[in-house]
């Protein structure tokens, strides 16, 4: 089984710190009777792995009713970063590592402090406490494999360099855009009529602009815009920023100096200039180094981590009953 989660979905299952979903991980036991997964003498019980589909699903979803057509992906996701993490966890005592008490420590003095009022807690908590510790230490080992598999030396000059060069798109201000407004507001609960009044006056708007008149002072006059003591002026605004409909239909077919026809918006009449218009432009290296460094750095992590994940994959013995993932699908 070789298929790798995305970054989200490992999160999801590693870094779920939560009171609720540390409880129950930490109370859902391995189950030889009905396994989820078996990877070499490791067991992954279904009652594990229905534990972490569940607080999953709440964190993702937010309480919601989960699409059914995203579940059994979502489902396969969640089971997949289990794998991952027993993967992770055989390793790091494999290469006898210790779990970090000091952070265990904090976790669980914040547990006491954030549910202090808790009766729950207070009734439970010498019986939850262990298996919750025993969950906090494995999740110690695999942030610990996490790093591990992610490290590396810093990248030099030629590979952040190169990287550059190869993603021009992550370094390119877009094309920006100065308009001008003039905009006849009406409310977008107002009656017929007084749409119908707003275009008629943005059409005699519109005839003096065509006629020469001065679009900046006509907009001190008749735009209810905040812009309009300013004569409209919008300042510039990236390519992207401005409704889709606007952008594509509008501004893309003026030339510098150039208005538009009224157009119908959600609050009211609006005509637009087009003032001035900068093309997209690659930003020099020394610009942007340091977001350059930063993301190579962040992709060679990541590739550093998928190669450790595979390494450890080819060595496993992995079965999985892939059955388990559609059994949303039959409730």
């Amino acid at each position: 089984m070789n298929q790798v989660p995305s970054q989200a979905a490992r999160a999801l299952i590693a870094a779920g710190l939560c009171l609720a979903s540390t409880f129950a991980a930490a109370q859902a036991q391995p189950s030889a009777a009905a396994p989820f997964a078996v990877i070499g003498d490791q067991v992954i019980g279904r009652a594990e792995y229905e534990a972490a589909v569940a607080a999953g699903v709440k964190r993702k979803f937010y309480h919601q009713v989960p699409p059914q057509a995203e579940m059994t992906e979502f489902r396969r996701q969640v089971g997949e970063s289990l794998v991952e993490r027993a993967l992770l966890l055989r390793e790091a005592r494999r290469r006898g590592l210790q779990a970090d008490r000091a952070w265990i420590d904090e976790v669980v003095a914040d547990y006491d402090r954030r549910y202090a009022t808790s009766e729950r807690w207070r009734a439970q908590r010498d019986a939850l406490l262990p298996p919750v510790i025993g969950e906090l230490e494995r999740q110690s080992l695999i942030r610990q494999m996490e790093d591990a598999a992610r490290a590396g030396e810093p990248l030099g000059d030629r590979h952040v360099r190169g990287y550059y060069d190869a993603h021009p798109e992550l370094f390119t201000e877009p094309e920006q855009v100065r308009l001008s407004l003039i905009l006849l507001r009406v409310d977008p609960s107002a009656p017929r009529a007084a749409w119908e009044q707003a275009q008629q006056e943005a059409l005699r708007v519109h005839e003096r602009v065509l006629a020469g008149g001065d679009f900046a002072e006509l907009a001190r006059l008749h735009s209810s815009d905040p812009s309009a003591t300013s004569g409209g002026d919008l300042g510039y605004v990236h390519k992207g920023m401005l409704p889709p409909s606007i952008e594509a239909n509008l501004v893309a077919a003026l030339g510098i100096g150039e208005s538009s026809a009224p157009l119908k918006i959600l609050e009211g009449y609006a005509l637009l200039k087009l003032v001035d218009r900068k093309p997209a432009r690659l930003r020099e290296f020394g610009e942007v180094r340091a977001r350059a460094a930063e993301l190579a750095q962040r992709e060679r992590a990541e590739q550093s981590r998928a190669s450790v994940m595979r390494e450890l994959r080819n060595q496993a013995d992995i079965r999985i009953d892939e059955s388990i993932y559609q059994a949303a699908l039959a409730q």
